[in-house]
């Protein structure tokens, strides 16, 4: 399917600009989200609601760099009847792929969900239905949002999905793409009303010279060229969050919030730590930028915090970072790169899973300047484990509580839109430690949204206490699914299939999800 999608796009960007082919191949596209969200409905009465969403409703949208992106809202009242329909949904649609490989990523969301989900600020959740456009500060944290979504996905284009095969045909296009989406999206958040221009707009108005060359012809960029284009869009996004937090400094005083204290323990004997720590110490040999800190975030990903002013040094941490996840299993993929005040907005933001990031960072650090989490009772939540370098809880300042406040609520509503795609197979991969971390942010949201209290959203045993305490009727009902997840050894859940553990535990994660949603402010009516 990979195969046939990528010489489909290859065939479309090559022959595009032919004036007779343009025009079919926007019928082709046109064509085959109509049939598919014809025969959909059709064949599931349960849909209330199928629709185009994200690039293909944009203007100036390029057939062959975009795939059809939908959304589906159903009538889903219980758990049985949600969990048969997303099956049968996904096997329905991987028939339909196999016809149309253009398509791309579809969410779906229950009736309830979808009007919860329209009372949310954000760009994301304006495609459900008739939520307000925000304006003012809150629309600026929205822009910084996705600003910083828009980068993290650049650098992964950049130097990590490219470097580990070859580029795709639309390479080069996403690039710009992404690259355009840091900066409108940056500038939309230092501006006082919170507005972002268009990418057409941006870029007529950008200047053709250095990086920006590359945006002329991104059919024939290269991967040079491209890395050029995502270190500017890093120097610019690093300005963006410093006017941005220090603006919120002064505007949203963070009052009775507090640095996370979380305490961690690091034995001497954790090989693999000492592993990963001696390798960043490589780090600081002649040649690379600062390093303020690294961050492990126990399942996959990396954060480097690191200056991006100069190119050479940077370009040399990217070719570093690249070889690591080849050179050892540790490093589980290469590290995201982001600049200080950048790394502070993230923490801001729910782009990790969690608004509660900022208390996932140790007070301290041992003789080693290394930070790593001590071991749980839990051999499941043991399995993954944190580790950080040279920062401290210290070295960043937590959200003010309304931005906090934005952060839980954006969280909530991304989870569920992205609840589902876990019972798809083969998109969480092997990873099933990602679907037990679903218990750890569903808790810690709900108890947010119950007690007002931010805790770290990964101090499982915690969470469980606090939980049986303030929810103890909620915890009755997802205690016993809960816990076996957590004492079954990890090679117990990799054994089986990713979405035979997503539906085992469903009906629990659906029961979190519905006490969250229902606790959020807003709520518009269908």
């Amino acid at each position: 399917m990979a195969g046939a999608k990528t010489r489909l796009q290859r065939l479309v960007l090559r022959t595009g600009g032919v004036f007779p082919l343009r025009p079919l191949f926007r019928l082709y596209y046109r064509l085959a989200a109509g049939l598919f969200i014809r025969a959909t409905r059709a064949r599931f009465p349960a849909v209330s609601d199928i629709f185009v969403r994200r690039g293909q409703t944009e203007e100036g949208w390029v057939p062959g760099a975009s795939d059809v992106d939908l959304g589906v809202i159903a009538r889903l009242p219980s758990a049985a009847e949600d969990a048969a329909f997303v099956k049968a949904f996904w096997a329905h649609y991987a028939r339909w792929k196999r016809l149309f490989p253009i398509l791309g990523e579809a969410q779906i969301v229950a009736e309830d969900e979808a009007s919860r989900l329209r009372g949310l600020a954000g760009v994301r959740f304006r495609e459900y239905g008739r939520a307000a456009r925000q304006t003012g500060w809150r629309a600026r944290w929205d822009c910084l949002g996705e600003a910083l979504f828009s980068c993290l996905h650049l650098l992964e284009q950049t130097y990590f999905e490219a470097a580990s095969a070859p580029a795709g045909p639309d390479f080069g296009i996403k690039i710009a793409k992404g690259y355009l989406d840091v900066l409108r999206y940056g500038e939309g958040c230092v501006r006082a009303d919170g507005t972002a221009v268009s990418r057409q707009r941006l870029a007529s108005g950008l200047r053709g010279d250095g990086a920006n060359a590359a945006l002329e012809r991104p059919f024939l960029m290269t991967r040079p060229q491209a890395a050029g284009l995502c270190a500017l869009a890093l120097r610019t996004l690093e300005r963006s969050c410093a006017l941005f937090v220090q603006d919120a400094r002064e505007r949203l005083e963070p009052g009775t919030a507090a640095p996370g204290s979380t305490s961690w323990e690091l034995p001497a004997e954790d090989d693999p730590f000492m592993l990963w720590h001696g390798r960043l110490k490589v780090l600081d040999e002649p040649g690379y930028p600062k390093i303020h800190g690294i961050y492990y975030d126990s399942v996959f990903r990396w954060i480097v915090v690191a200056d991006v002013n100069d190119d050479r040094s940077l370009l040399k941490l990217f070719s570093k970072l690249e070889a690591w996840p080849k050179e050892n299993g540790v490093f589980r993929a290469p590290a995201w790169i982001l600049p200080p005040a950048a790394f502070q907005a993230l923490l801001w933001t729910p782009h990790l899973g969690t608004p509660f990031f900022h208390r996932c960072l140790s007070a301290s650090l041992n003789q080693w300047g290394v930070a790593g989490r001590k071991r749980s009772r839990f051999p499941l939540d043991s399995w993954g484990q944190r580790a950080q370098w040279r920062m401290k809880a210290g070295d960043f300042l937590p959200p003010p509580p309304e931005l906090l406040r934005y952060g839980a609520q954006s969280c909530a509503g991304s989870l569920a839109l992205s609840l589902r795609l876990f019972g798809l197979e083969g998109w969480a991969g092997d990873n099933i430690y990602r679907l037990c971390l679903l218990y750890s942010r569903l808790l810690s949201l709900n108890l947010y949204f119950t007690t007002g209290q931010a805790r770290d959203p990964d101090d499982l045993e915690a969470l469980l206490a606090a939980t049986a305490t303030c929810c103890p009727e909620l915890f009755a009902r997802i205690k016993a699914p809960l816990l076996d997840a957590l004492q079954s050894p990890p090679q117990d859940w990799n054994a089986r299939p990713a979405a035979q553990c997503f539906y085992g535990h469903f009906p629990s994660y659906r029961l979190l999800m519905g006490e969250i949603l229902a606790k959020l402010p807003g709520v518009t009516s269908s």
